[in-house]
């Protein structure tokens, strides 16, 4: 049968959990329950007081205490873990400078420039070989025709990335 929820002072709930009143007051202060499971009344004189709903404020009160009970293996583990990631922050950014290593936007950018180069160039070939479609009569020509001018965009778009020309 569930508990029957009921709203205690800190000192009836550090009896209830095992723990002195301090101790439920500084969890209190440091904002360790919830706002479901605290409450502030005001009494007859006009002082303020908490209020500590039971049975989740017990629940709370379990897993604040568990997450209190980081060891200082977890600790160190932590720290190394981060002095690994600072080194290997710190690799790459040596790499960076090296010229080993390159940042991802910069090769979209080129990337990018690159893709419309090619394009500028297979639709500079419908402006190059339209003249010279004039007068011929089979498809097989202007296949030719076609063939032969994109073929050369493609080779002078290969020979730009080799040379480096297309990061300009």
């Amino acid at each position: 049968m569930p508990e029957k929820a009921e709203w205690l002072s800190p000192t009836a709930f550090s009896k209830r959990v095992g723990v002195s009143a301090q101790a439920v007051l500084k969890q209190v202060e440091n904002g360790r329950f919830s706002t479901k499971v605290l409450k502030q009344v005001k009494t007859k004189t006009g002082s303020t007081r908490y209020k500590i709903l039971v049975p989740d404020g017990v629940l709370e009160w379990d897993v604040n205490k568990k997450t209190n009970q980081i060891s200082s293996e977890d600790i160190q583990n932590a720290k190394a873990r981060q002095q690994i990631a600072s080194a290997q922050i710190e690799e790459m950014k040596a790499q960076q400078m090296a010229g080993e290593l390159v940042n991802a936007e910069d090769i979209k950018r080129v990337f990018a420039a690159a893709c419309i180069r090619l394009r500028e160039g297979v639709v500079a070939v419908i402006k190059d070989v339209s003249p010279s479609c004039v007068g011929v009569e089979t498809a097989k020509e202007i296949e030719s025709l076609l063939l032969k001018e994109i073929s050369q965009k493609f080779e002078d778009f290969a020979l730009a990335a080799r040379s480096g020309e297309l990061t300009k």
